[in-house]
């Protein structure tokens, strides 16, 4: 097998979850955020084609402490700061 027939992502750990429904989901999260210069600030990274493609194709992106925990700490943060 030649190197660059190699796929180094398939020996990394990731999500069964949909990236792109787990980055829908946090996008809907902070455009409910009701502090404008908070919000301001996470659309700007969220809008940057290169922070996004890279947060979301990140190795840790695919695993639980990031993206795909997204669920669980949206919902923490709505519950415990809803005036974010």
């Amino acid at each position: 097998m030649e190197e660059a027939e190699i796929d180094y992502t398939d020996y990394l750990p990731k999500t069964t979850k949909d990236i792109g429904e787990l980055w829908r989901t946090l996008t809907e999260y902070v455009a409910s955020f009701q502090n404008p210069h908070l919000k301001s600030l996470v659309e700007l990274f969220m809008e940057d084609r290169e922070i996004a493609e890279r947060y979301r194709n990140a190795p840790a992106a695919r695993r639980c402490i990031t993206l795909t925990s997204v669920d669980c700490w949206i919902t923490w943060c709505r519950c415990f700061a809803p005036a974010i």
